[in-house]
């Protein structure tokens, strides 16, 4: 769900104008003034960040191999069993918001996702404090209409959060959404062939464990972390801001958390954006031939940086791979006027907090 918001214009960058200040594309900017990272409230509905399902009136399913499951009214599911080829579908009215509570699931499938959102406003995958597996061994099978490549792959807005631990393993991509890709807690290991997380228009991290290995750990249009603990080994890019929506400048903002990234050898890049990089907090630490790649503006505002063990305030334009790298773009500009993790500095939402993306707006359970 995208809105629309107003700029507004703050003293500091009025007066910064009034001086003459410049900024020069594929730049770093250390600044001095202190910049507020956004509050998780403005990053996430209270139902995003709630890490546990009131299941007192939810529907029982218990998987079995070879039966597919699909959900069509909104509402709260406990999903338990053990499967194999077995798809569970959400195709809802797009105003429906559906729960899907993992209690100690395993899925195994040979060329099908294991969960499938066809349709619906947002979906949220919760995980109870045990332990649940997804598996995806083989080609996905393609169809007329989408290309669904994911071991959990989503056309609508895809939420992660809970107590418990999924592992995720796939011949492909790990978690897809062709919308916007939250996660908010749990702990996730991802092993993918391709790349950990996707979304089309902006990931954001507001919490839990996750542990990436794969080509590409993290590519989306505006990267956000908010919190958390992420690892990433990754033999491409570990964090790729990529112009995947025509409506967003592609941009990778830390407010906070702690990424930890490796890159393998060769023509690879730890952060790599086709706009810009924001960080104004946490602690970022990434081991490899090339730390930050950037075709925009690079601003350090707090936080930590480490690069090859060591400590830095300078985010350091490296673009091995040539501009930008990824799927192309060009300098930086103006994020758009809707959700998504923004990250600039001046109010990732225009006339919002900054250094991130807004929640949906009087609903508390979104």
């Amino acid at each position: 769900m995208k809105k629309q918001y107003t700029m507004t214009i703050t003293a500091i960058a009025l007066a910064c104008f009034l001086a003459g200040c410049s900024t020069t594309n594929a730049s770093t900017k250390q600044n001095a003034t202190t910049t507020t990272s956004v509050a998780a409230e403005d990053l996430f509905t209270k139902r995003d960040l709630a890490q546990t399902a009131d299941t007192k009136d939810a529907k029982s399913i218990t998987l079995k191999s070879g039966s597919d499951v699909t959900i069509t009214k909104a509402g709260i599911y406990v999903l338990t069993g053990v499967a194999k080829n077995t798809t569970v579908y959400v195709e809802t009215e797009k105003t429906d918001k559906v729960q899907l509570v993992l209690d100690n699931v395993s899925i195994t499938n040979e060329s099908a996702p294991c969960i499938y959102v066809k349709s619906a406003d947002k979906v949220f995958v919760t995980l109870t404090d045990k332990e649940s597996s997804l598996t995806v061994s083989g080609a996905f099978s393609s169809e007329s209409d989408a290309n669904p490549d994911g071991v959990i792959f989503s056309k609508d807005d895809l939420v992660i959060n809970g107590t418990g631990t999924l592992t995720v393993q796939s011949s492909k991509h790990g978690i897809v959404s062709k919308d916007d890709l939250k996660v908010t807690g749990g702990t996730i290991n991802i092993q993918a062939q391709n790349k950990g997380l996707s979304a089309n228009d902006s990931i954001a991290i507001g919490g839990g464990t996750l542990a990436i290995t794969a080509k590409e750990g993290m590519e989306a249009t505006q990267i956000t972390v908010q919190d958390g603990k992420i690892d990433i080994t990754a033999s491409d890019d570990g964090i790729n801001a990529t112009q995947k929506s025509e409506e967003s400048t592609p941009v990778f903002t830390l407010n906070g958390g702690t990424v930890t990234i490796t890159m393998g050898a060769g023509d690879t890049d730890g952060v790599d954006s086709n706009g810009d990089i924001y960080i104004n907090g946490g602690t970022i630490s990434i081991s490899g031939r090339s730390t930050f790649d950037y075709d925009g503006t690079a601003e350090y505002n707090g936080g930590t940086i480490i690069e090859n063990g060591e400590e830095t305030n300078t985010i350091t334009n490296q673009m091995l791979g040539g501009p930008g790298g990824g799927q192309g773009g060009g300098p930086g500009g103006e994020p758009k006027d809707g959700d998504g993790p923004s990250g600039r500095p001046d109010g990732a939402l225009k006339g919002g907090p900054k250094g991130g993306h807004g929640a949906d707006s009087n609903s508390e359970q979104k």
